[in-house]
């Protein structure tokens, strides 16, 4: 999987840019100095690969000032086919956004997974260490972009979700009987049950990987592993807990047991690493998760995905950065950087592009 061609119109701080990606040389290196747009340009590939930004704005910022639209075009080569993608906002005459393939209006969950990224971006140490939403964001990602049943699953789980709360309102204030709770409670608990399963698939790869990664880019003998922490259990677990909390949920006006309240912890030498962890181990296990990933990717999609590395050299010393750039050989990886060329890549592979 390569990026050939990547076209932006009235996109942050472009009004128009086009970006030609050498096939003979998988790197892209974006050079330039803070503030110049770098950082547009990965995020515009995201957008183009997920249909959302990784920066937390809104949709409308980010149309370039003054223009009521914004486009991101690729095109993309998978090996005997090329593929053209478009991701498109307007605000005028009404906000919609549109998602197409080879020109034709694709729904975004047939859309989703057509350009596989992995994103390596210095905020990405938050999902180690701050709120579950974020460790449960970044399975949802990995595995909405490479199994179109768990996002079926997940799809359908955040709708039923959102009726039961709905519905859990109306039997607080006296409108609805609970008796009405029973059905969506047995959709919910089927829809649930995927996604756990689903999700405790992916953990099991990622154990069956990360220690031995960990240990290569440490250069020591820790145990590094994960564990999901499932609120919910099973199909007959999760419906049985969900009955048994419904007086609470009533109360709350909200559900609150299933797979949108899980977690996963990580654990070095069976200790949490919020409790005790460096930063410098912080920085490894990310590097271990993203390479890992990598993995994953390869493993169920038989391709490798897009890298988008955002201003890695700032945050990785020198010996990281040759075990990351050392495990993404055979993939292209667009990466910013205010920094020199880095030591541990071969200058014929590079591309370079000063903003």
């Amino acid at each position: 999987m390569k990026l050939l061609k990547l076209q932006l119109n009235s996109f942050r701080n472009y009004g128009k840019f086009e970006l030609e990606f050498d096939s003979k040389k998988p790197i892209t290196l974006i050079t330039g100095e803070n503030g110049k747009g770098k950082t547009n340009i990965l995020e515009a590939v995201y957008i183009l690969s997920v249909g959302k930004t990784f920066r937390g704005a809104h949709q409308e910022d980010l149309i370039k000032w003054g223009m009521d639209f914004f486009t991101v075009k690729g095109d993309l080569n998978l090996g005997d086919e090329t593929m053209n993608l478009d991701v498109s906002f307007s605000t005028y005459p009404r906000k919609i956004k549109s998602f197409r393939i080879n020109e034709v209006k694709t729904p975004h969950a047939e859309y989703l997974g057509s350009l596989i990224t992995v994103l390596f971006h210095p905020k990405d140490l938050n999902m180690l260490y701050l709120e579950p939403s974020l460790r449960r964001k970044y399975l949802n990602l990995i595995l909405s972009q490479t199994d179109k049943y768990y996002l079926e699953a997940l799809t359908n789980y955040t709708r039923i979700l959102k009726q039961r709360n709905a519905l859990l309102e109306e039997v607080g204030k006296g409108g609805r009987s609970q008796g009405e709770l029973d059905v969506w409670d047995e959709h919910l608990a089927k829809e649930g049950e995927i996604i756990v399963t689903k999700r405790k698939e992916l953990i099991e790869y990622f154990n069956s990987h990360i220690q031995a990664l960990y240990r290569e880019i440490s250069g020591g003998n820790e145990s590094l592993t994960i564990e999901y922490e499932s609120s919910s259990g099973d199909g007959n677990e999760f419906l049985k807990k969900l009955r048994l909390k419904r007086e609470k949920d009533i109360r709350y006006s909200t559900t609150t047991v299933g797979p949108h309240r899980d977690d996963i912890k990580f654990l070095l030498q069976n200790r949490r690493i919020e409790e005790f962890a460096s930063r410098g181990e912080f920085r490894t296990i990310l590097i271990t998760m993203k390479i890992a990933e990598i993995g994953y990717i390869k493993k169920t999609k038989k391709n490798y995905p897009v890298l988008l590395l955002d201003d890695v050299f700032s945050e990785l010393d020198e010996q990281r950065q040759a075990h990351l750039f050392k495990a993404i050989s055979g993939c292209q990886a667009i990466i910013t950087t205010t920094e020199a060329h880095p030591k541990m890549i071969e200058k014929d592979k590079i591309k370079v592009i000063e903003i």
